[in-house]
Parts: C-alpha cells; sequence; structure tokens
C-alpha cells in the first residue's frame, strides 16, 4: 500500500515539475527584457531543464505512467525505439 502510494505521489509530482518547467520556459519570458546576468543564468540552465523536463516524459512513457500523452505523441515510438536499441 505504501509502495504504490509513493508511485502515486513521484508521478504525480513528476508530471507537474515537468508541465511547469515546460510551461515556464516557453511562454515566462514572454515581453521580458533581461540583463546579463540573468540572461546568462537563464541560457544556461533553460537548455539543462528543457532536457530533464523531456527525460521525465521518457522515463513516464516507457514505464507505463504517461497515460493518454504517450498515446498520441511520437515519445513513445522514440521510447520504443531507444529500448529496442539497448
Amino acid at each position: 500500500m505504501l509502495l504504490v502510494l509513493v508511485v502515486q505521489v513521484t508521478v504525480v509530482v513528476g508530471w507537474t515539475l515537468c508541465i511547469g518547467c515546460l510551461a515556464a520556459l516557453v511562454y515566462g519570458l514572454y515581453n521580458t527584457e533581461l540583463d546579463r546576468l540573468p540572461a546568462a543564468i537563464y541560457s544556461s540552465l533553460s537548455h539543462t531543464v528543457w532536457a530533464l523536463a523531456l527525460s521525465w516524459i521518457v522515463i513516464a512513457c516507457s514505464t507505463g505512467y504517461g497515460g493518454q500523452s504517450c498515446r498520441c505523441t511520437v515519445v513513445h515510438s522514440a521510447t520504443y525505439t531507444a529500448v529496442r536499441i539497448r
């Protein structure tokens, strides 16, 4: 029972962080002028955060926690190909 609860909490937190990070990266700086230091920080961290969010999608889809999002995206095919190559 506890393991199921931990898994469900992890999945909900993972998807929430994933969607929040992707939305913040896409829409967060709309009509915004950044100074040099914040622009450098954003530029250096945005690629890493984007990769981590997409990694969560791949991991969630490959382990069966993707729900409907894996059925209608190309991520499922890419995950299947990566698993088969391994």
